[in-house]
C-alpha cells in the first residue's frame, strides 16, 4: 500500500513538473508573437511616412498593447505556476516525512531525500544566495524585457506627437503613461513574487517538514523519538548531508 501510494505521489510531482515546463513554452511562444505585432506596427508607422495625429495615436496604443498585454497575461499564469511549485514542494515533503525509510525493503526509494540532499533548491545555502533568488524567473524575465519595451514604444510614440498635442492632451496622456507604468513595474515585482523558486520552494521547505513531522506526531504514526530524528535528518539534508 505504502509503496503504491509512493509511486502515485512521485508520479504527480513529475506530472507537475511537466505541467510547469508546457506552460512556460505556450507563455513564451505568445509574448514573442506578441512583441513580434508591435515592432511590425513600429515599422509600419514609420515606413509609411503617416503623419496625421489620428493615425499616430491609434498606432500607437496597439503597440503599447502589445506590449502592455503580455505583463498582465502573466500574472494568472506567474500564479499559477508558483502553486504547482508549493504543490510539488508539499508532495516531496510528505515522501521524505512519511515515506522513504519507512516502506519494507526501500532500498532504492530514497530519490525525494537525496534530491533535497543535493539540489541547491532545497540547501539553506540556496536560500542565502542572491543568484538563486532568480531561478525559474521565465516569467519575471519575460515581464521585465515586456516593461522595456513599453518605455521605448511610448517614448518614441511621444517624440513624434508631442509638439502637436495641446498642453490638456499632454498632460493626459503622459499621466496615463505613467500611472501605467507603475501598475506595469507593480506586476512585475507580483509576478516575480508569485513565480520565483526561493519564495514556492526554498523559503517553505523546512516550514512544510515540520508540519507534517507535527502531524506525524499528533496521529501517533511515529513517537516523540522518531519525530526528534526526523527534524535531525532535516536539519541534516538542509545543510547538505544525509
Amino acid at each position: 500500500m505504502l509503496r503504491d501510494e509512493y509511486n502515485s505521489l512521485r508520479n504527480e510531482i513529475v506530472s507537475r513538473i511537466e505541467i510547469i515546463n508546457s506552460q512556460i513554452s505556450t507563455v513564451t511562444t505568445m509574448i514573442f508573437t506578441a512583441w513580434g505585432a508591435c515592432i511590425a506596427l513600429i515599422t509600419i508607422s514609420y515606413g509609411s511616412n503617416c503623419q496625421k495625429i489620428a493615425s499616430l495615436t491609434i498606432l500607437s496604443l496597439l503597440q503599447e498593447f502589445f506590449v502592455l498585454t503580455p505583463i498582465f497575461l502573466l500574472i494568472p499564469m506567474s500564479i499559477k505556476s508558483g502553486e504547482n511549485l508549493r504543490q510539488i514542494t508539499i508532495l516531496s515533503c510528505y515522501i521524505c516525512v512519511f515515506h522513504e525509510g519507512r516502506i519494507k525493503e526501500s532500498k532504492g526509494l530514497w530519490w525525494e531525500t537525496a534530491n533535497t540532499s543535493f539540489s541547491n533548491i532545497s540547501l539553506d545555502r540556496g536560500i542565502k544566495s542572491g543568484m538563486m533568488k532568480f531561478y525559474n524567473c521565465e516569467y519575471t524575465a519575460l515581464a521585465l524585457v515586456s516593461l522595456i519595451l513599453y518605455v521605448l514604444v511610448t517614448m518614441l510614440s511621444l517624440v513624434r506627437v508631442w509638439s502637436s498635442l495641446h498642453e490638456a492632451m499632454k498632460f493626459l496622456i503622459f499621466s496615463t503613461d505613467v500611472c501605467l507604468f507603475f501598475l506595469a513595474l507593480w506586476a512585475v515585482f507580483f509576478i516575480h513574487f508569485s513565480s520565483s523558486i526561493k519564495h514556492n520552494i526554498m523559503d517553505l521547505r523546512k516550514e512544510y517538514y515540520e508540519n507534517f513531522i507535527s502531524f506525524g506526531e499528533r496521529k501517533g504514526l511515529f513517537d516523540k523519538k522518531e519525530a526528534d530524528e526526523k527534524r535531525m535528518q532535516v536539519e541534516r539534508l538542509c545543510a547538505g548531508g544525509f
